[in-house]
């Protein structure tokens, strides 16, 4: 995001935000269309990991947002922050989805690669009501810079059948000259032309679109009609807009925007035909390289969630976050000299360039830029060792503080550094969690802090903290304080008291769930593990339990510790054809009670 609230021409670029490294060296096609997706059956796969915040149109964060990255699901905290650790992606293609009642989907498009943390933020839309028609007699609906026109009797409900009655229209428009325009735009503009070319967009303008009956149904557009689009030119654009317009609709199954239609320019707006209503997007498609850029501070520590804009000749402005690496990664214009900047959080200019970058023509890797950071910055440091004072090295070190998350290794000393740049000085609660690879031991250590340089050293002590300790299928695994860990003891009836047990990494790409029964209150004892009994490791679901639990210690509030052991097997497949042996222990606090 610029300072600037107004571009007279604003192009997201698509940095994938990854450290995953392109043929530099190759040159690339300078014509209009740009490399082509993979054939059917040949996408590329990569794991890959990602952060970031759900925000509102105040820009407050939205709680409790179900947000969708490949197979995995996760939801929002309080700060609209998530997290997803090594999912399975498309490398070319990587789609973070948020959906949210009351607001159109949410979503970002990257270009995924291993071994890094990427950072995306996402603002949703309302669905506004703008106005109503009749379905049968049709008509239009109008609100500043657009107008939708609707045919008669072109309304169908969910079973296809012709909708009688008022239709609401649900309509939010996205302006590429608004300052957010990089957080609120679906995916990212990159498109597959009608010609089944990936080509670089550039938005002359959005819409987001949704029809609802009178009692909240869902409805649609007959396929063999049109609904009418008109759509007044940004003001800036109004100079360059060209005579016909490409239509584009966001896929949420590819993450990329599909040709579908063209739009005609009448005096200062364009009008065209739509067939469905999603995301519907004005783009002009233009020739595309991809940049690779690292940045440190002036010590040589990665700047991480850190804004870069990258400013075209013709005024084309795109945005990117850096990586955990300091990294950013992705597709700008190729014939265009670019102008860099680096922004900070309060959208301040920590850093320009000082010189155009470009015409690029081809793939180019621009190395580390360090920058001298005058905004606020927090630098911690710190020390990590076992629970006999050992120092430990190459251990996993995360610090959460203004619901972003920022993480480092430890040295062969045992020592970590990590550098945020922060908005202003006021104080905010720091999380540092530490997790040894080699035993999957962890801790927590939290402090109050503003900009100081802070020393926190943490003591990765498994038998300090709460845990669960799994031994399957010849691995370990152990959640720590740094996972969601909770028991809750309710009573459904007289006489049925039950004990559940509920641990995950915060993306659930790895948990442990188990129900225990009893006719009277829980006290120290063996009991029989209930078929709720399920798990998930190394990407595969286990169920279909025959075990028990041994409850060695239990409290009676909330907050009380719950200590004791599981064993037993699980199916390994859904026909059973072999039985997989468990077990483990676990320290857990109660987070309810009758």
């Amino acid at each position: 995001m610029m300072v600037s609230k107004r571009f007279p021409l604003v192009l997201l670029l698509l940095f994938s935000l990854g450290i995953a490294f392109f043929a530099c060296q190759k040159e690339e096609s300078s014509e209009q269309e740009g490399p082509g997706p993979n054939p059917p059956g040949t996408i590329e796969m990569t794991k890959s990991s990602v952060q970031g915040r759900v925000l509102d149109e105040k820009q407050e964060p939205v709680k409790d947002a179900d947000v969708f990255f490949g197979s995995e699901k996760s939801t929002t905290d309080i700060n609209g922050y998530f997290k997803f650790d090594n999912v399975n992606v498309p490398k070319n293609t990587a789609l973070v989805l948020v959906r949210k009642t009351g607001y159109f989907n949410g979503s970002r498009t990257f270009l995924a690669s291993a071994n890094s943390l990427k950072y995306v933020q996402i603002q949703l839309l309302p669905k506004t009501e703008a106005g109503k028609f009749d379905a049968t007699a049709g008509g239009q609906v109008a609100v500043p810079n657009c107008q939708l026109i609707f045919q008669p009797k072109q309304v169908l409900n969910g079973n296809n059948e012709p909708y009688t009655g008022k239709v609401s229209v649900l309509l939010n428009l996205i302006n590429p000259e608004d300052s957010r325009f990089a957080d609120i735009q679906p995916g990212a503009l990159r498109g597959t032309n009608k010609d089944g070319k990936e080509v670089g967009l550039l938005s002359y303008g959005m819409l987001g679109a949704e029809l609802k009956g009178a009692n909240g149904e869902e409805l649609h557009i007959d396929s063999n009609s049109t609904v009418t689009i008109r759509y007044t030119i940004p003001s800036s654009l109004v100079a360059t807009a060209p005579a016909t317009m490409p239509l584009w609709y966001f896929n949420e199954k590819t993450g990329l925007w599909q040709e579908e239609g063209q739009a005609t320019r009448v005096g200062s707006y364009y009008i065209g035909t739509v067939k469905h209503f999603s995301f519907w997007n004005l783009d002009y498609p233009f020739a595309q390289a991809r940049i690779k850029i690292r940045f440190t501070d002036n010590t040589g520590v990665p700047l991480q969630s850190t804004q870069v804009s990258l400013k075209a000749t013709n005024g084309q402005v795109g945005f990117a976050y850096t990586d955990d690496k300091g990294v950013v990664e992705g597709i700008v214009p190729a014939d265009q000299a670019l102008t860099l900047k680096v922004i900070g959080q309060c959208q301040n200019t920590l850093y320009t360039h000082p010189q155009p970058i470009g015409p690029l023509g081809k793939d180019t890797d621009l190395g580390d830029i360090a920058i001298n950071v005058t905004a606020p910055m927090l630098t911690v440091t710190g020390k990590i060792t076992d629970c006999n004072n050992n120092v430990l090295k190459n251990v996993f070190v995360s610090a959460k503080i203004d619901g972003r998350t920022y993480r480092a290794y430890s040295g062969d000393d045992g020592k970590y550094t990590i550098s945020v740049i922060r908005c202003n000085d006021t104080p905010s609660k720091l999380e540092i969690s530490a997790i040894d690879p080699a035993t999957n031991n962890g801790n927590t250590a939290e402090k109050t802090v503003t900009i100081n340089a802070e020393n926190i050293d943490v003591t990765v002590c498994q038998t300090a903290a709460q845990f669960v300790n799994i031994d399957f299928d010849g691995s370990k695994f152990t959640f720590g304080e740094q996972d969601s860990t909770a028991v809750s003891y309710t009573i459904y009836s007289v006489g049925n008291h039950f004990l559940s047990f509920d641990v995950a990494r915060t993306n659930y790409s790895e948990y442990l769930e188990w129900r225990l029964r009893s006719n009277q209150a829980f006290v120290p004892g063996t009991y029989t593990l209930e078929q709720s009994f399920s798990m998930r490791f190394k990407g595969n679901d286990y169920f279909n339990v025959e075990g028990t639990c041994t409850i060695t210690k239990i409290g009676s509030q909330r907050g009380d510790l719950v200590e004791g052991s599981i064993s037993g097997t699980v199916c390994k497949d859904s026909l059973c054809t072999q039985r997989l042996p468990f077990s483990g222990t676990f320290r857990l606090p109660m987070n309810s009670v009758p």
